[in-house]
């Protein structure tokens, strides 16, 4: 009879623990559910709800999109995102998607990764590393533009100006800036007679892969006459 108590006693122990256990693994499992980051520093990037501060459009802008004071915190680049070889310190993603503004290519980007937006090439040198890396991606597409993340600061206009065609040029190039930390746009990234200003209102800016990939201003919303729409190349 002892033995017979003992093993009833110690098979209710082995289920009691055998029931603890599966316990203690749903909750190990709930909690990597909820807490499913990558982490960003300051900021943590939550993959089951990356699509906050999507409300970006041309009547609702802060001056500088983002803050990107920690973002370089994180080592490697995330996942879908790649780094191109002689590009210090950025993650760079084709997503494919043809975008009609430049808002909707910001909200892409955004949308893919938080804090990150569409591409915006310090120097000539690294356009040119960019446009090797992608151009064979992007050689069998119909499309020739690429959103940039370069914006016109200064909206102003003054048609009766009297100056001349090379100062005008050069007055317009030094009014885009980027729209991370407001630094001016390198003047080398734009094609000859670049910015030009033609309809009135191009205060974006984009790159025609048909023109080595070098840049001109454009509508930051393509017009509904306009077929055309421009590729998004995301940055981070």
């Amino acid at each position: 009879m002892f033995f017979e108590k003992l093993f009833v006693s110690m098979l209710c122990l082995n289920l009691v623990r055998c029931a603890e256990a599966k316990e203690d693994k749903a909750k190990r499992d709930s909690s990597a559910d909820d807490y499913n980051w990558f982490d960003y520093g300051d900021y943590d990037y939550d993959k089951n709800n990356n699509n906050n501060n999507n409300d970006d459009d041309e009547n609702n802008k802060s001056d500088y999109d983002y803050d990107y004071n920690n973002k370089n915190q994180a080592i490697g680049c995330p996942a879908s995102f790649a780094s191109i070889s002689g590009i210090d310190d950025k993650c760079f993603l084709c997503t494919g998607v043809k975008a009609r503004s430049y808002y909707d290519a910001k909200r892409e980007c955004n949308n893919r990764l938080k804090y990150s937006h569409p591409i915006q090439p310090e120097t000539l040198e690294e356009l040119n590393k960019i446009r090797v890396y992608f151009a064979p991606q992007l050689s069998t597409s119909h499309f020739d533009l690429v959103w940039t993340n370069f914006e016109r600061e200064d909206k102003t206009r003054n048609p009766g100006s009297k100056q001349g065609h090379a100062q005008h040029i050069t007055n317009l190039r030094a009014k885009f800036v980027n729209r991370v930390d407001g630094e001016a746009m390198n003047s080398e990234l734009w094609l000859d007679n670049e910015p030009n200003d033609l309809s009135g209102h191009e205060d974006c800016v984009i790159l025609k892969m048909k023109k080595n990939w070098m840049a001109k201003d454009f509508d930051c919303k393509i017009p509904q006459q306009n077929s055309a729409s421009a590729i998004v190349i995301c940055e981070y």
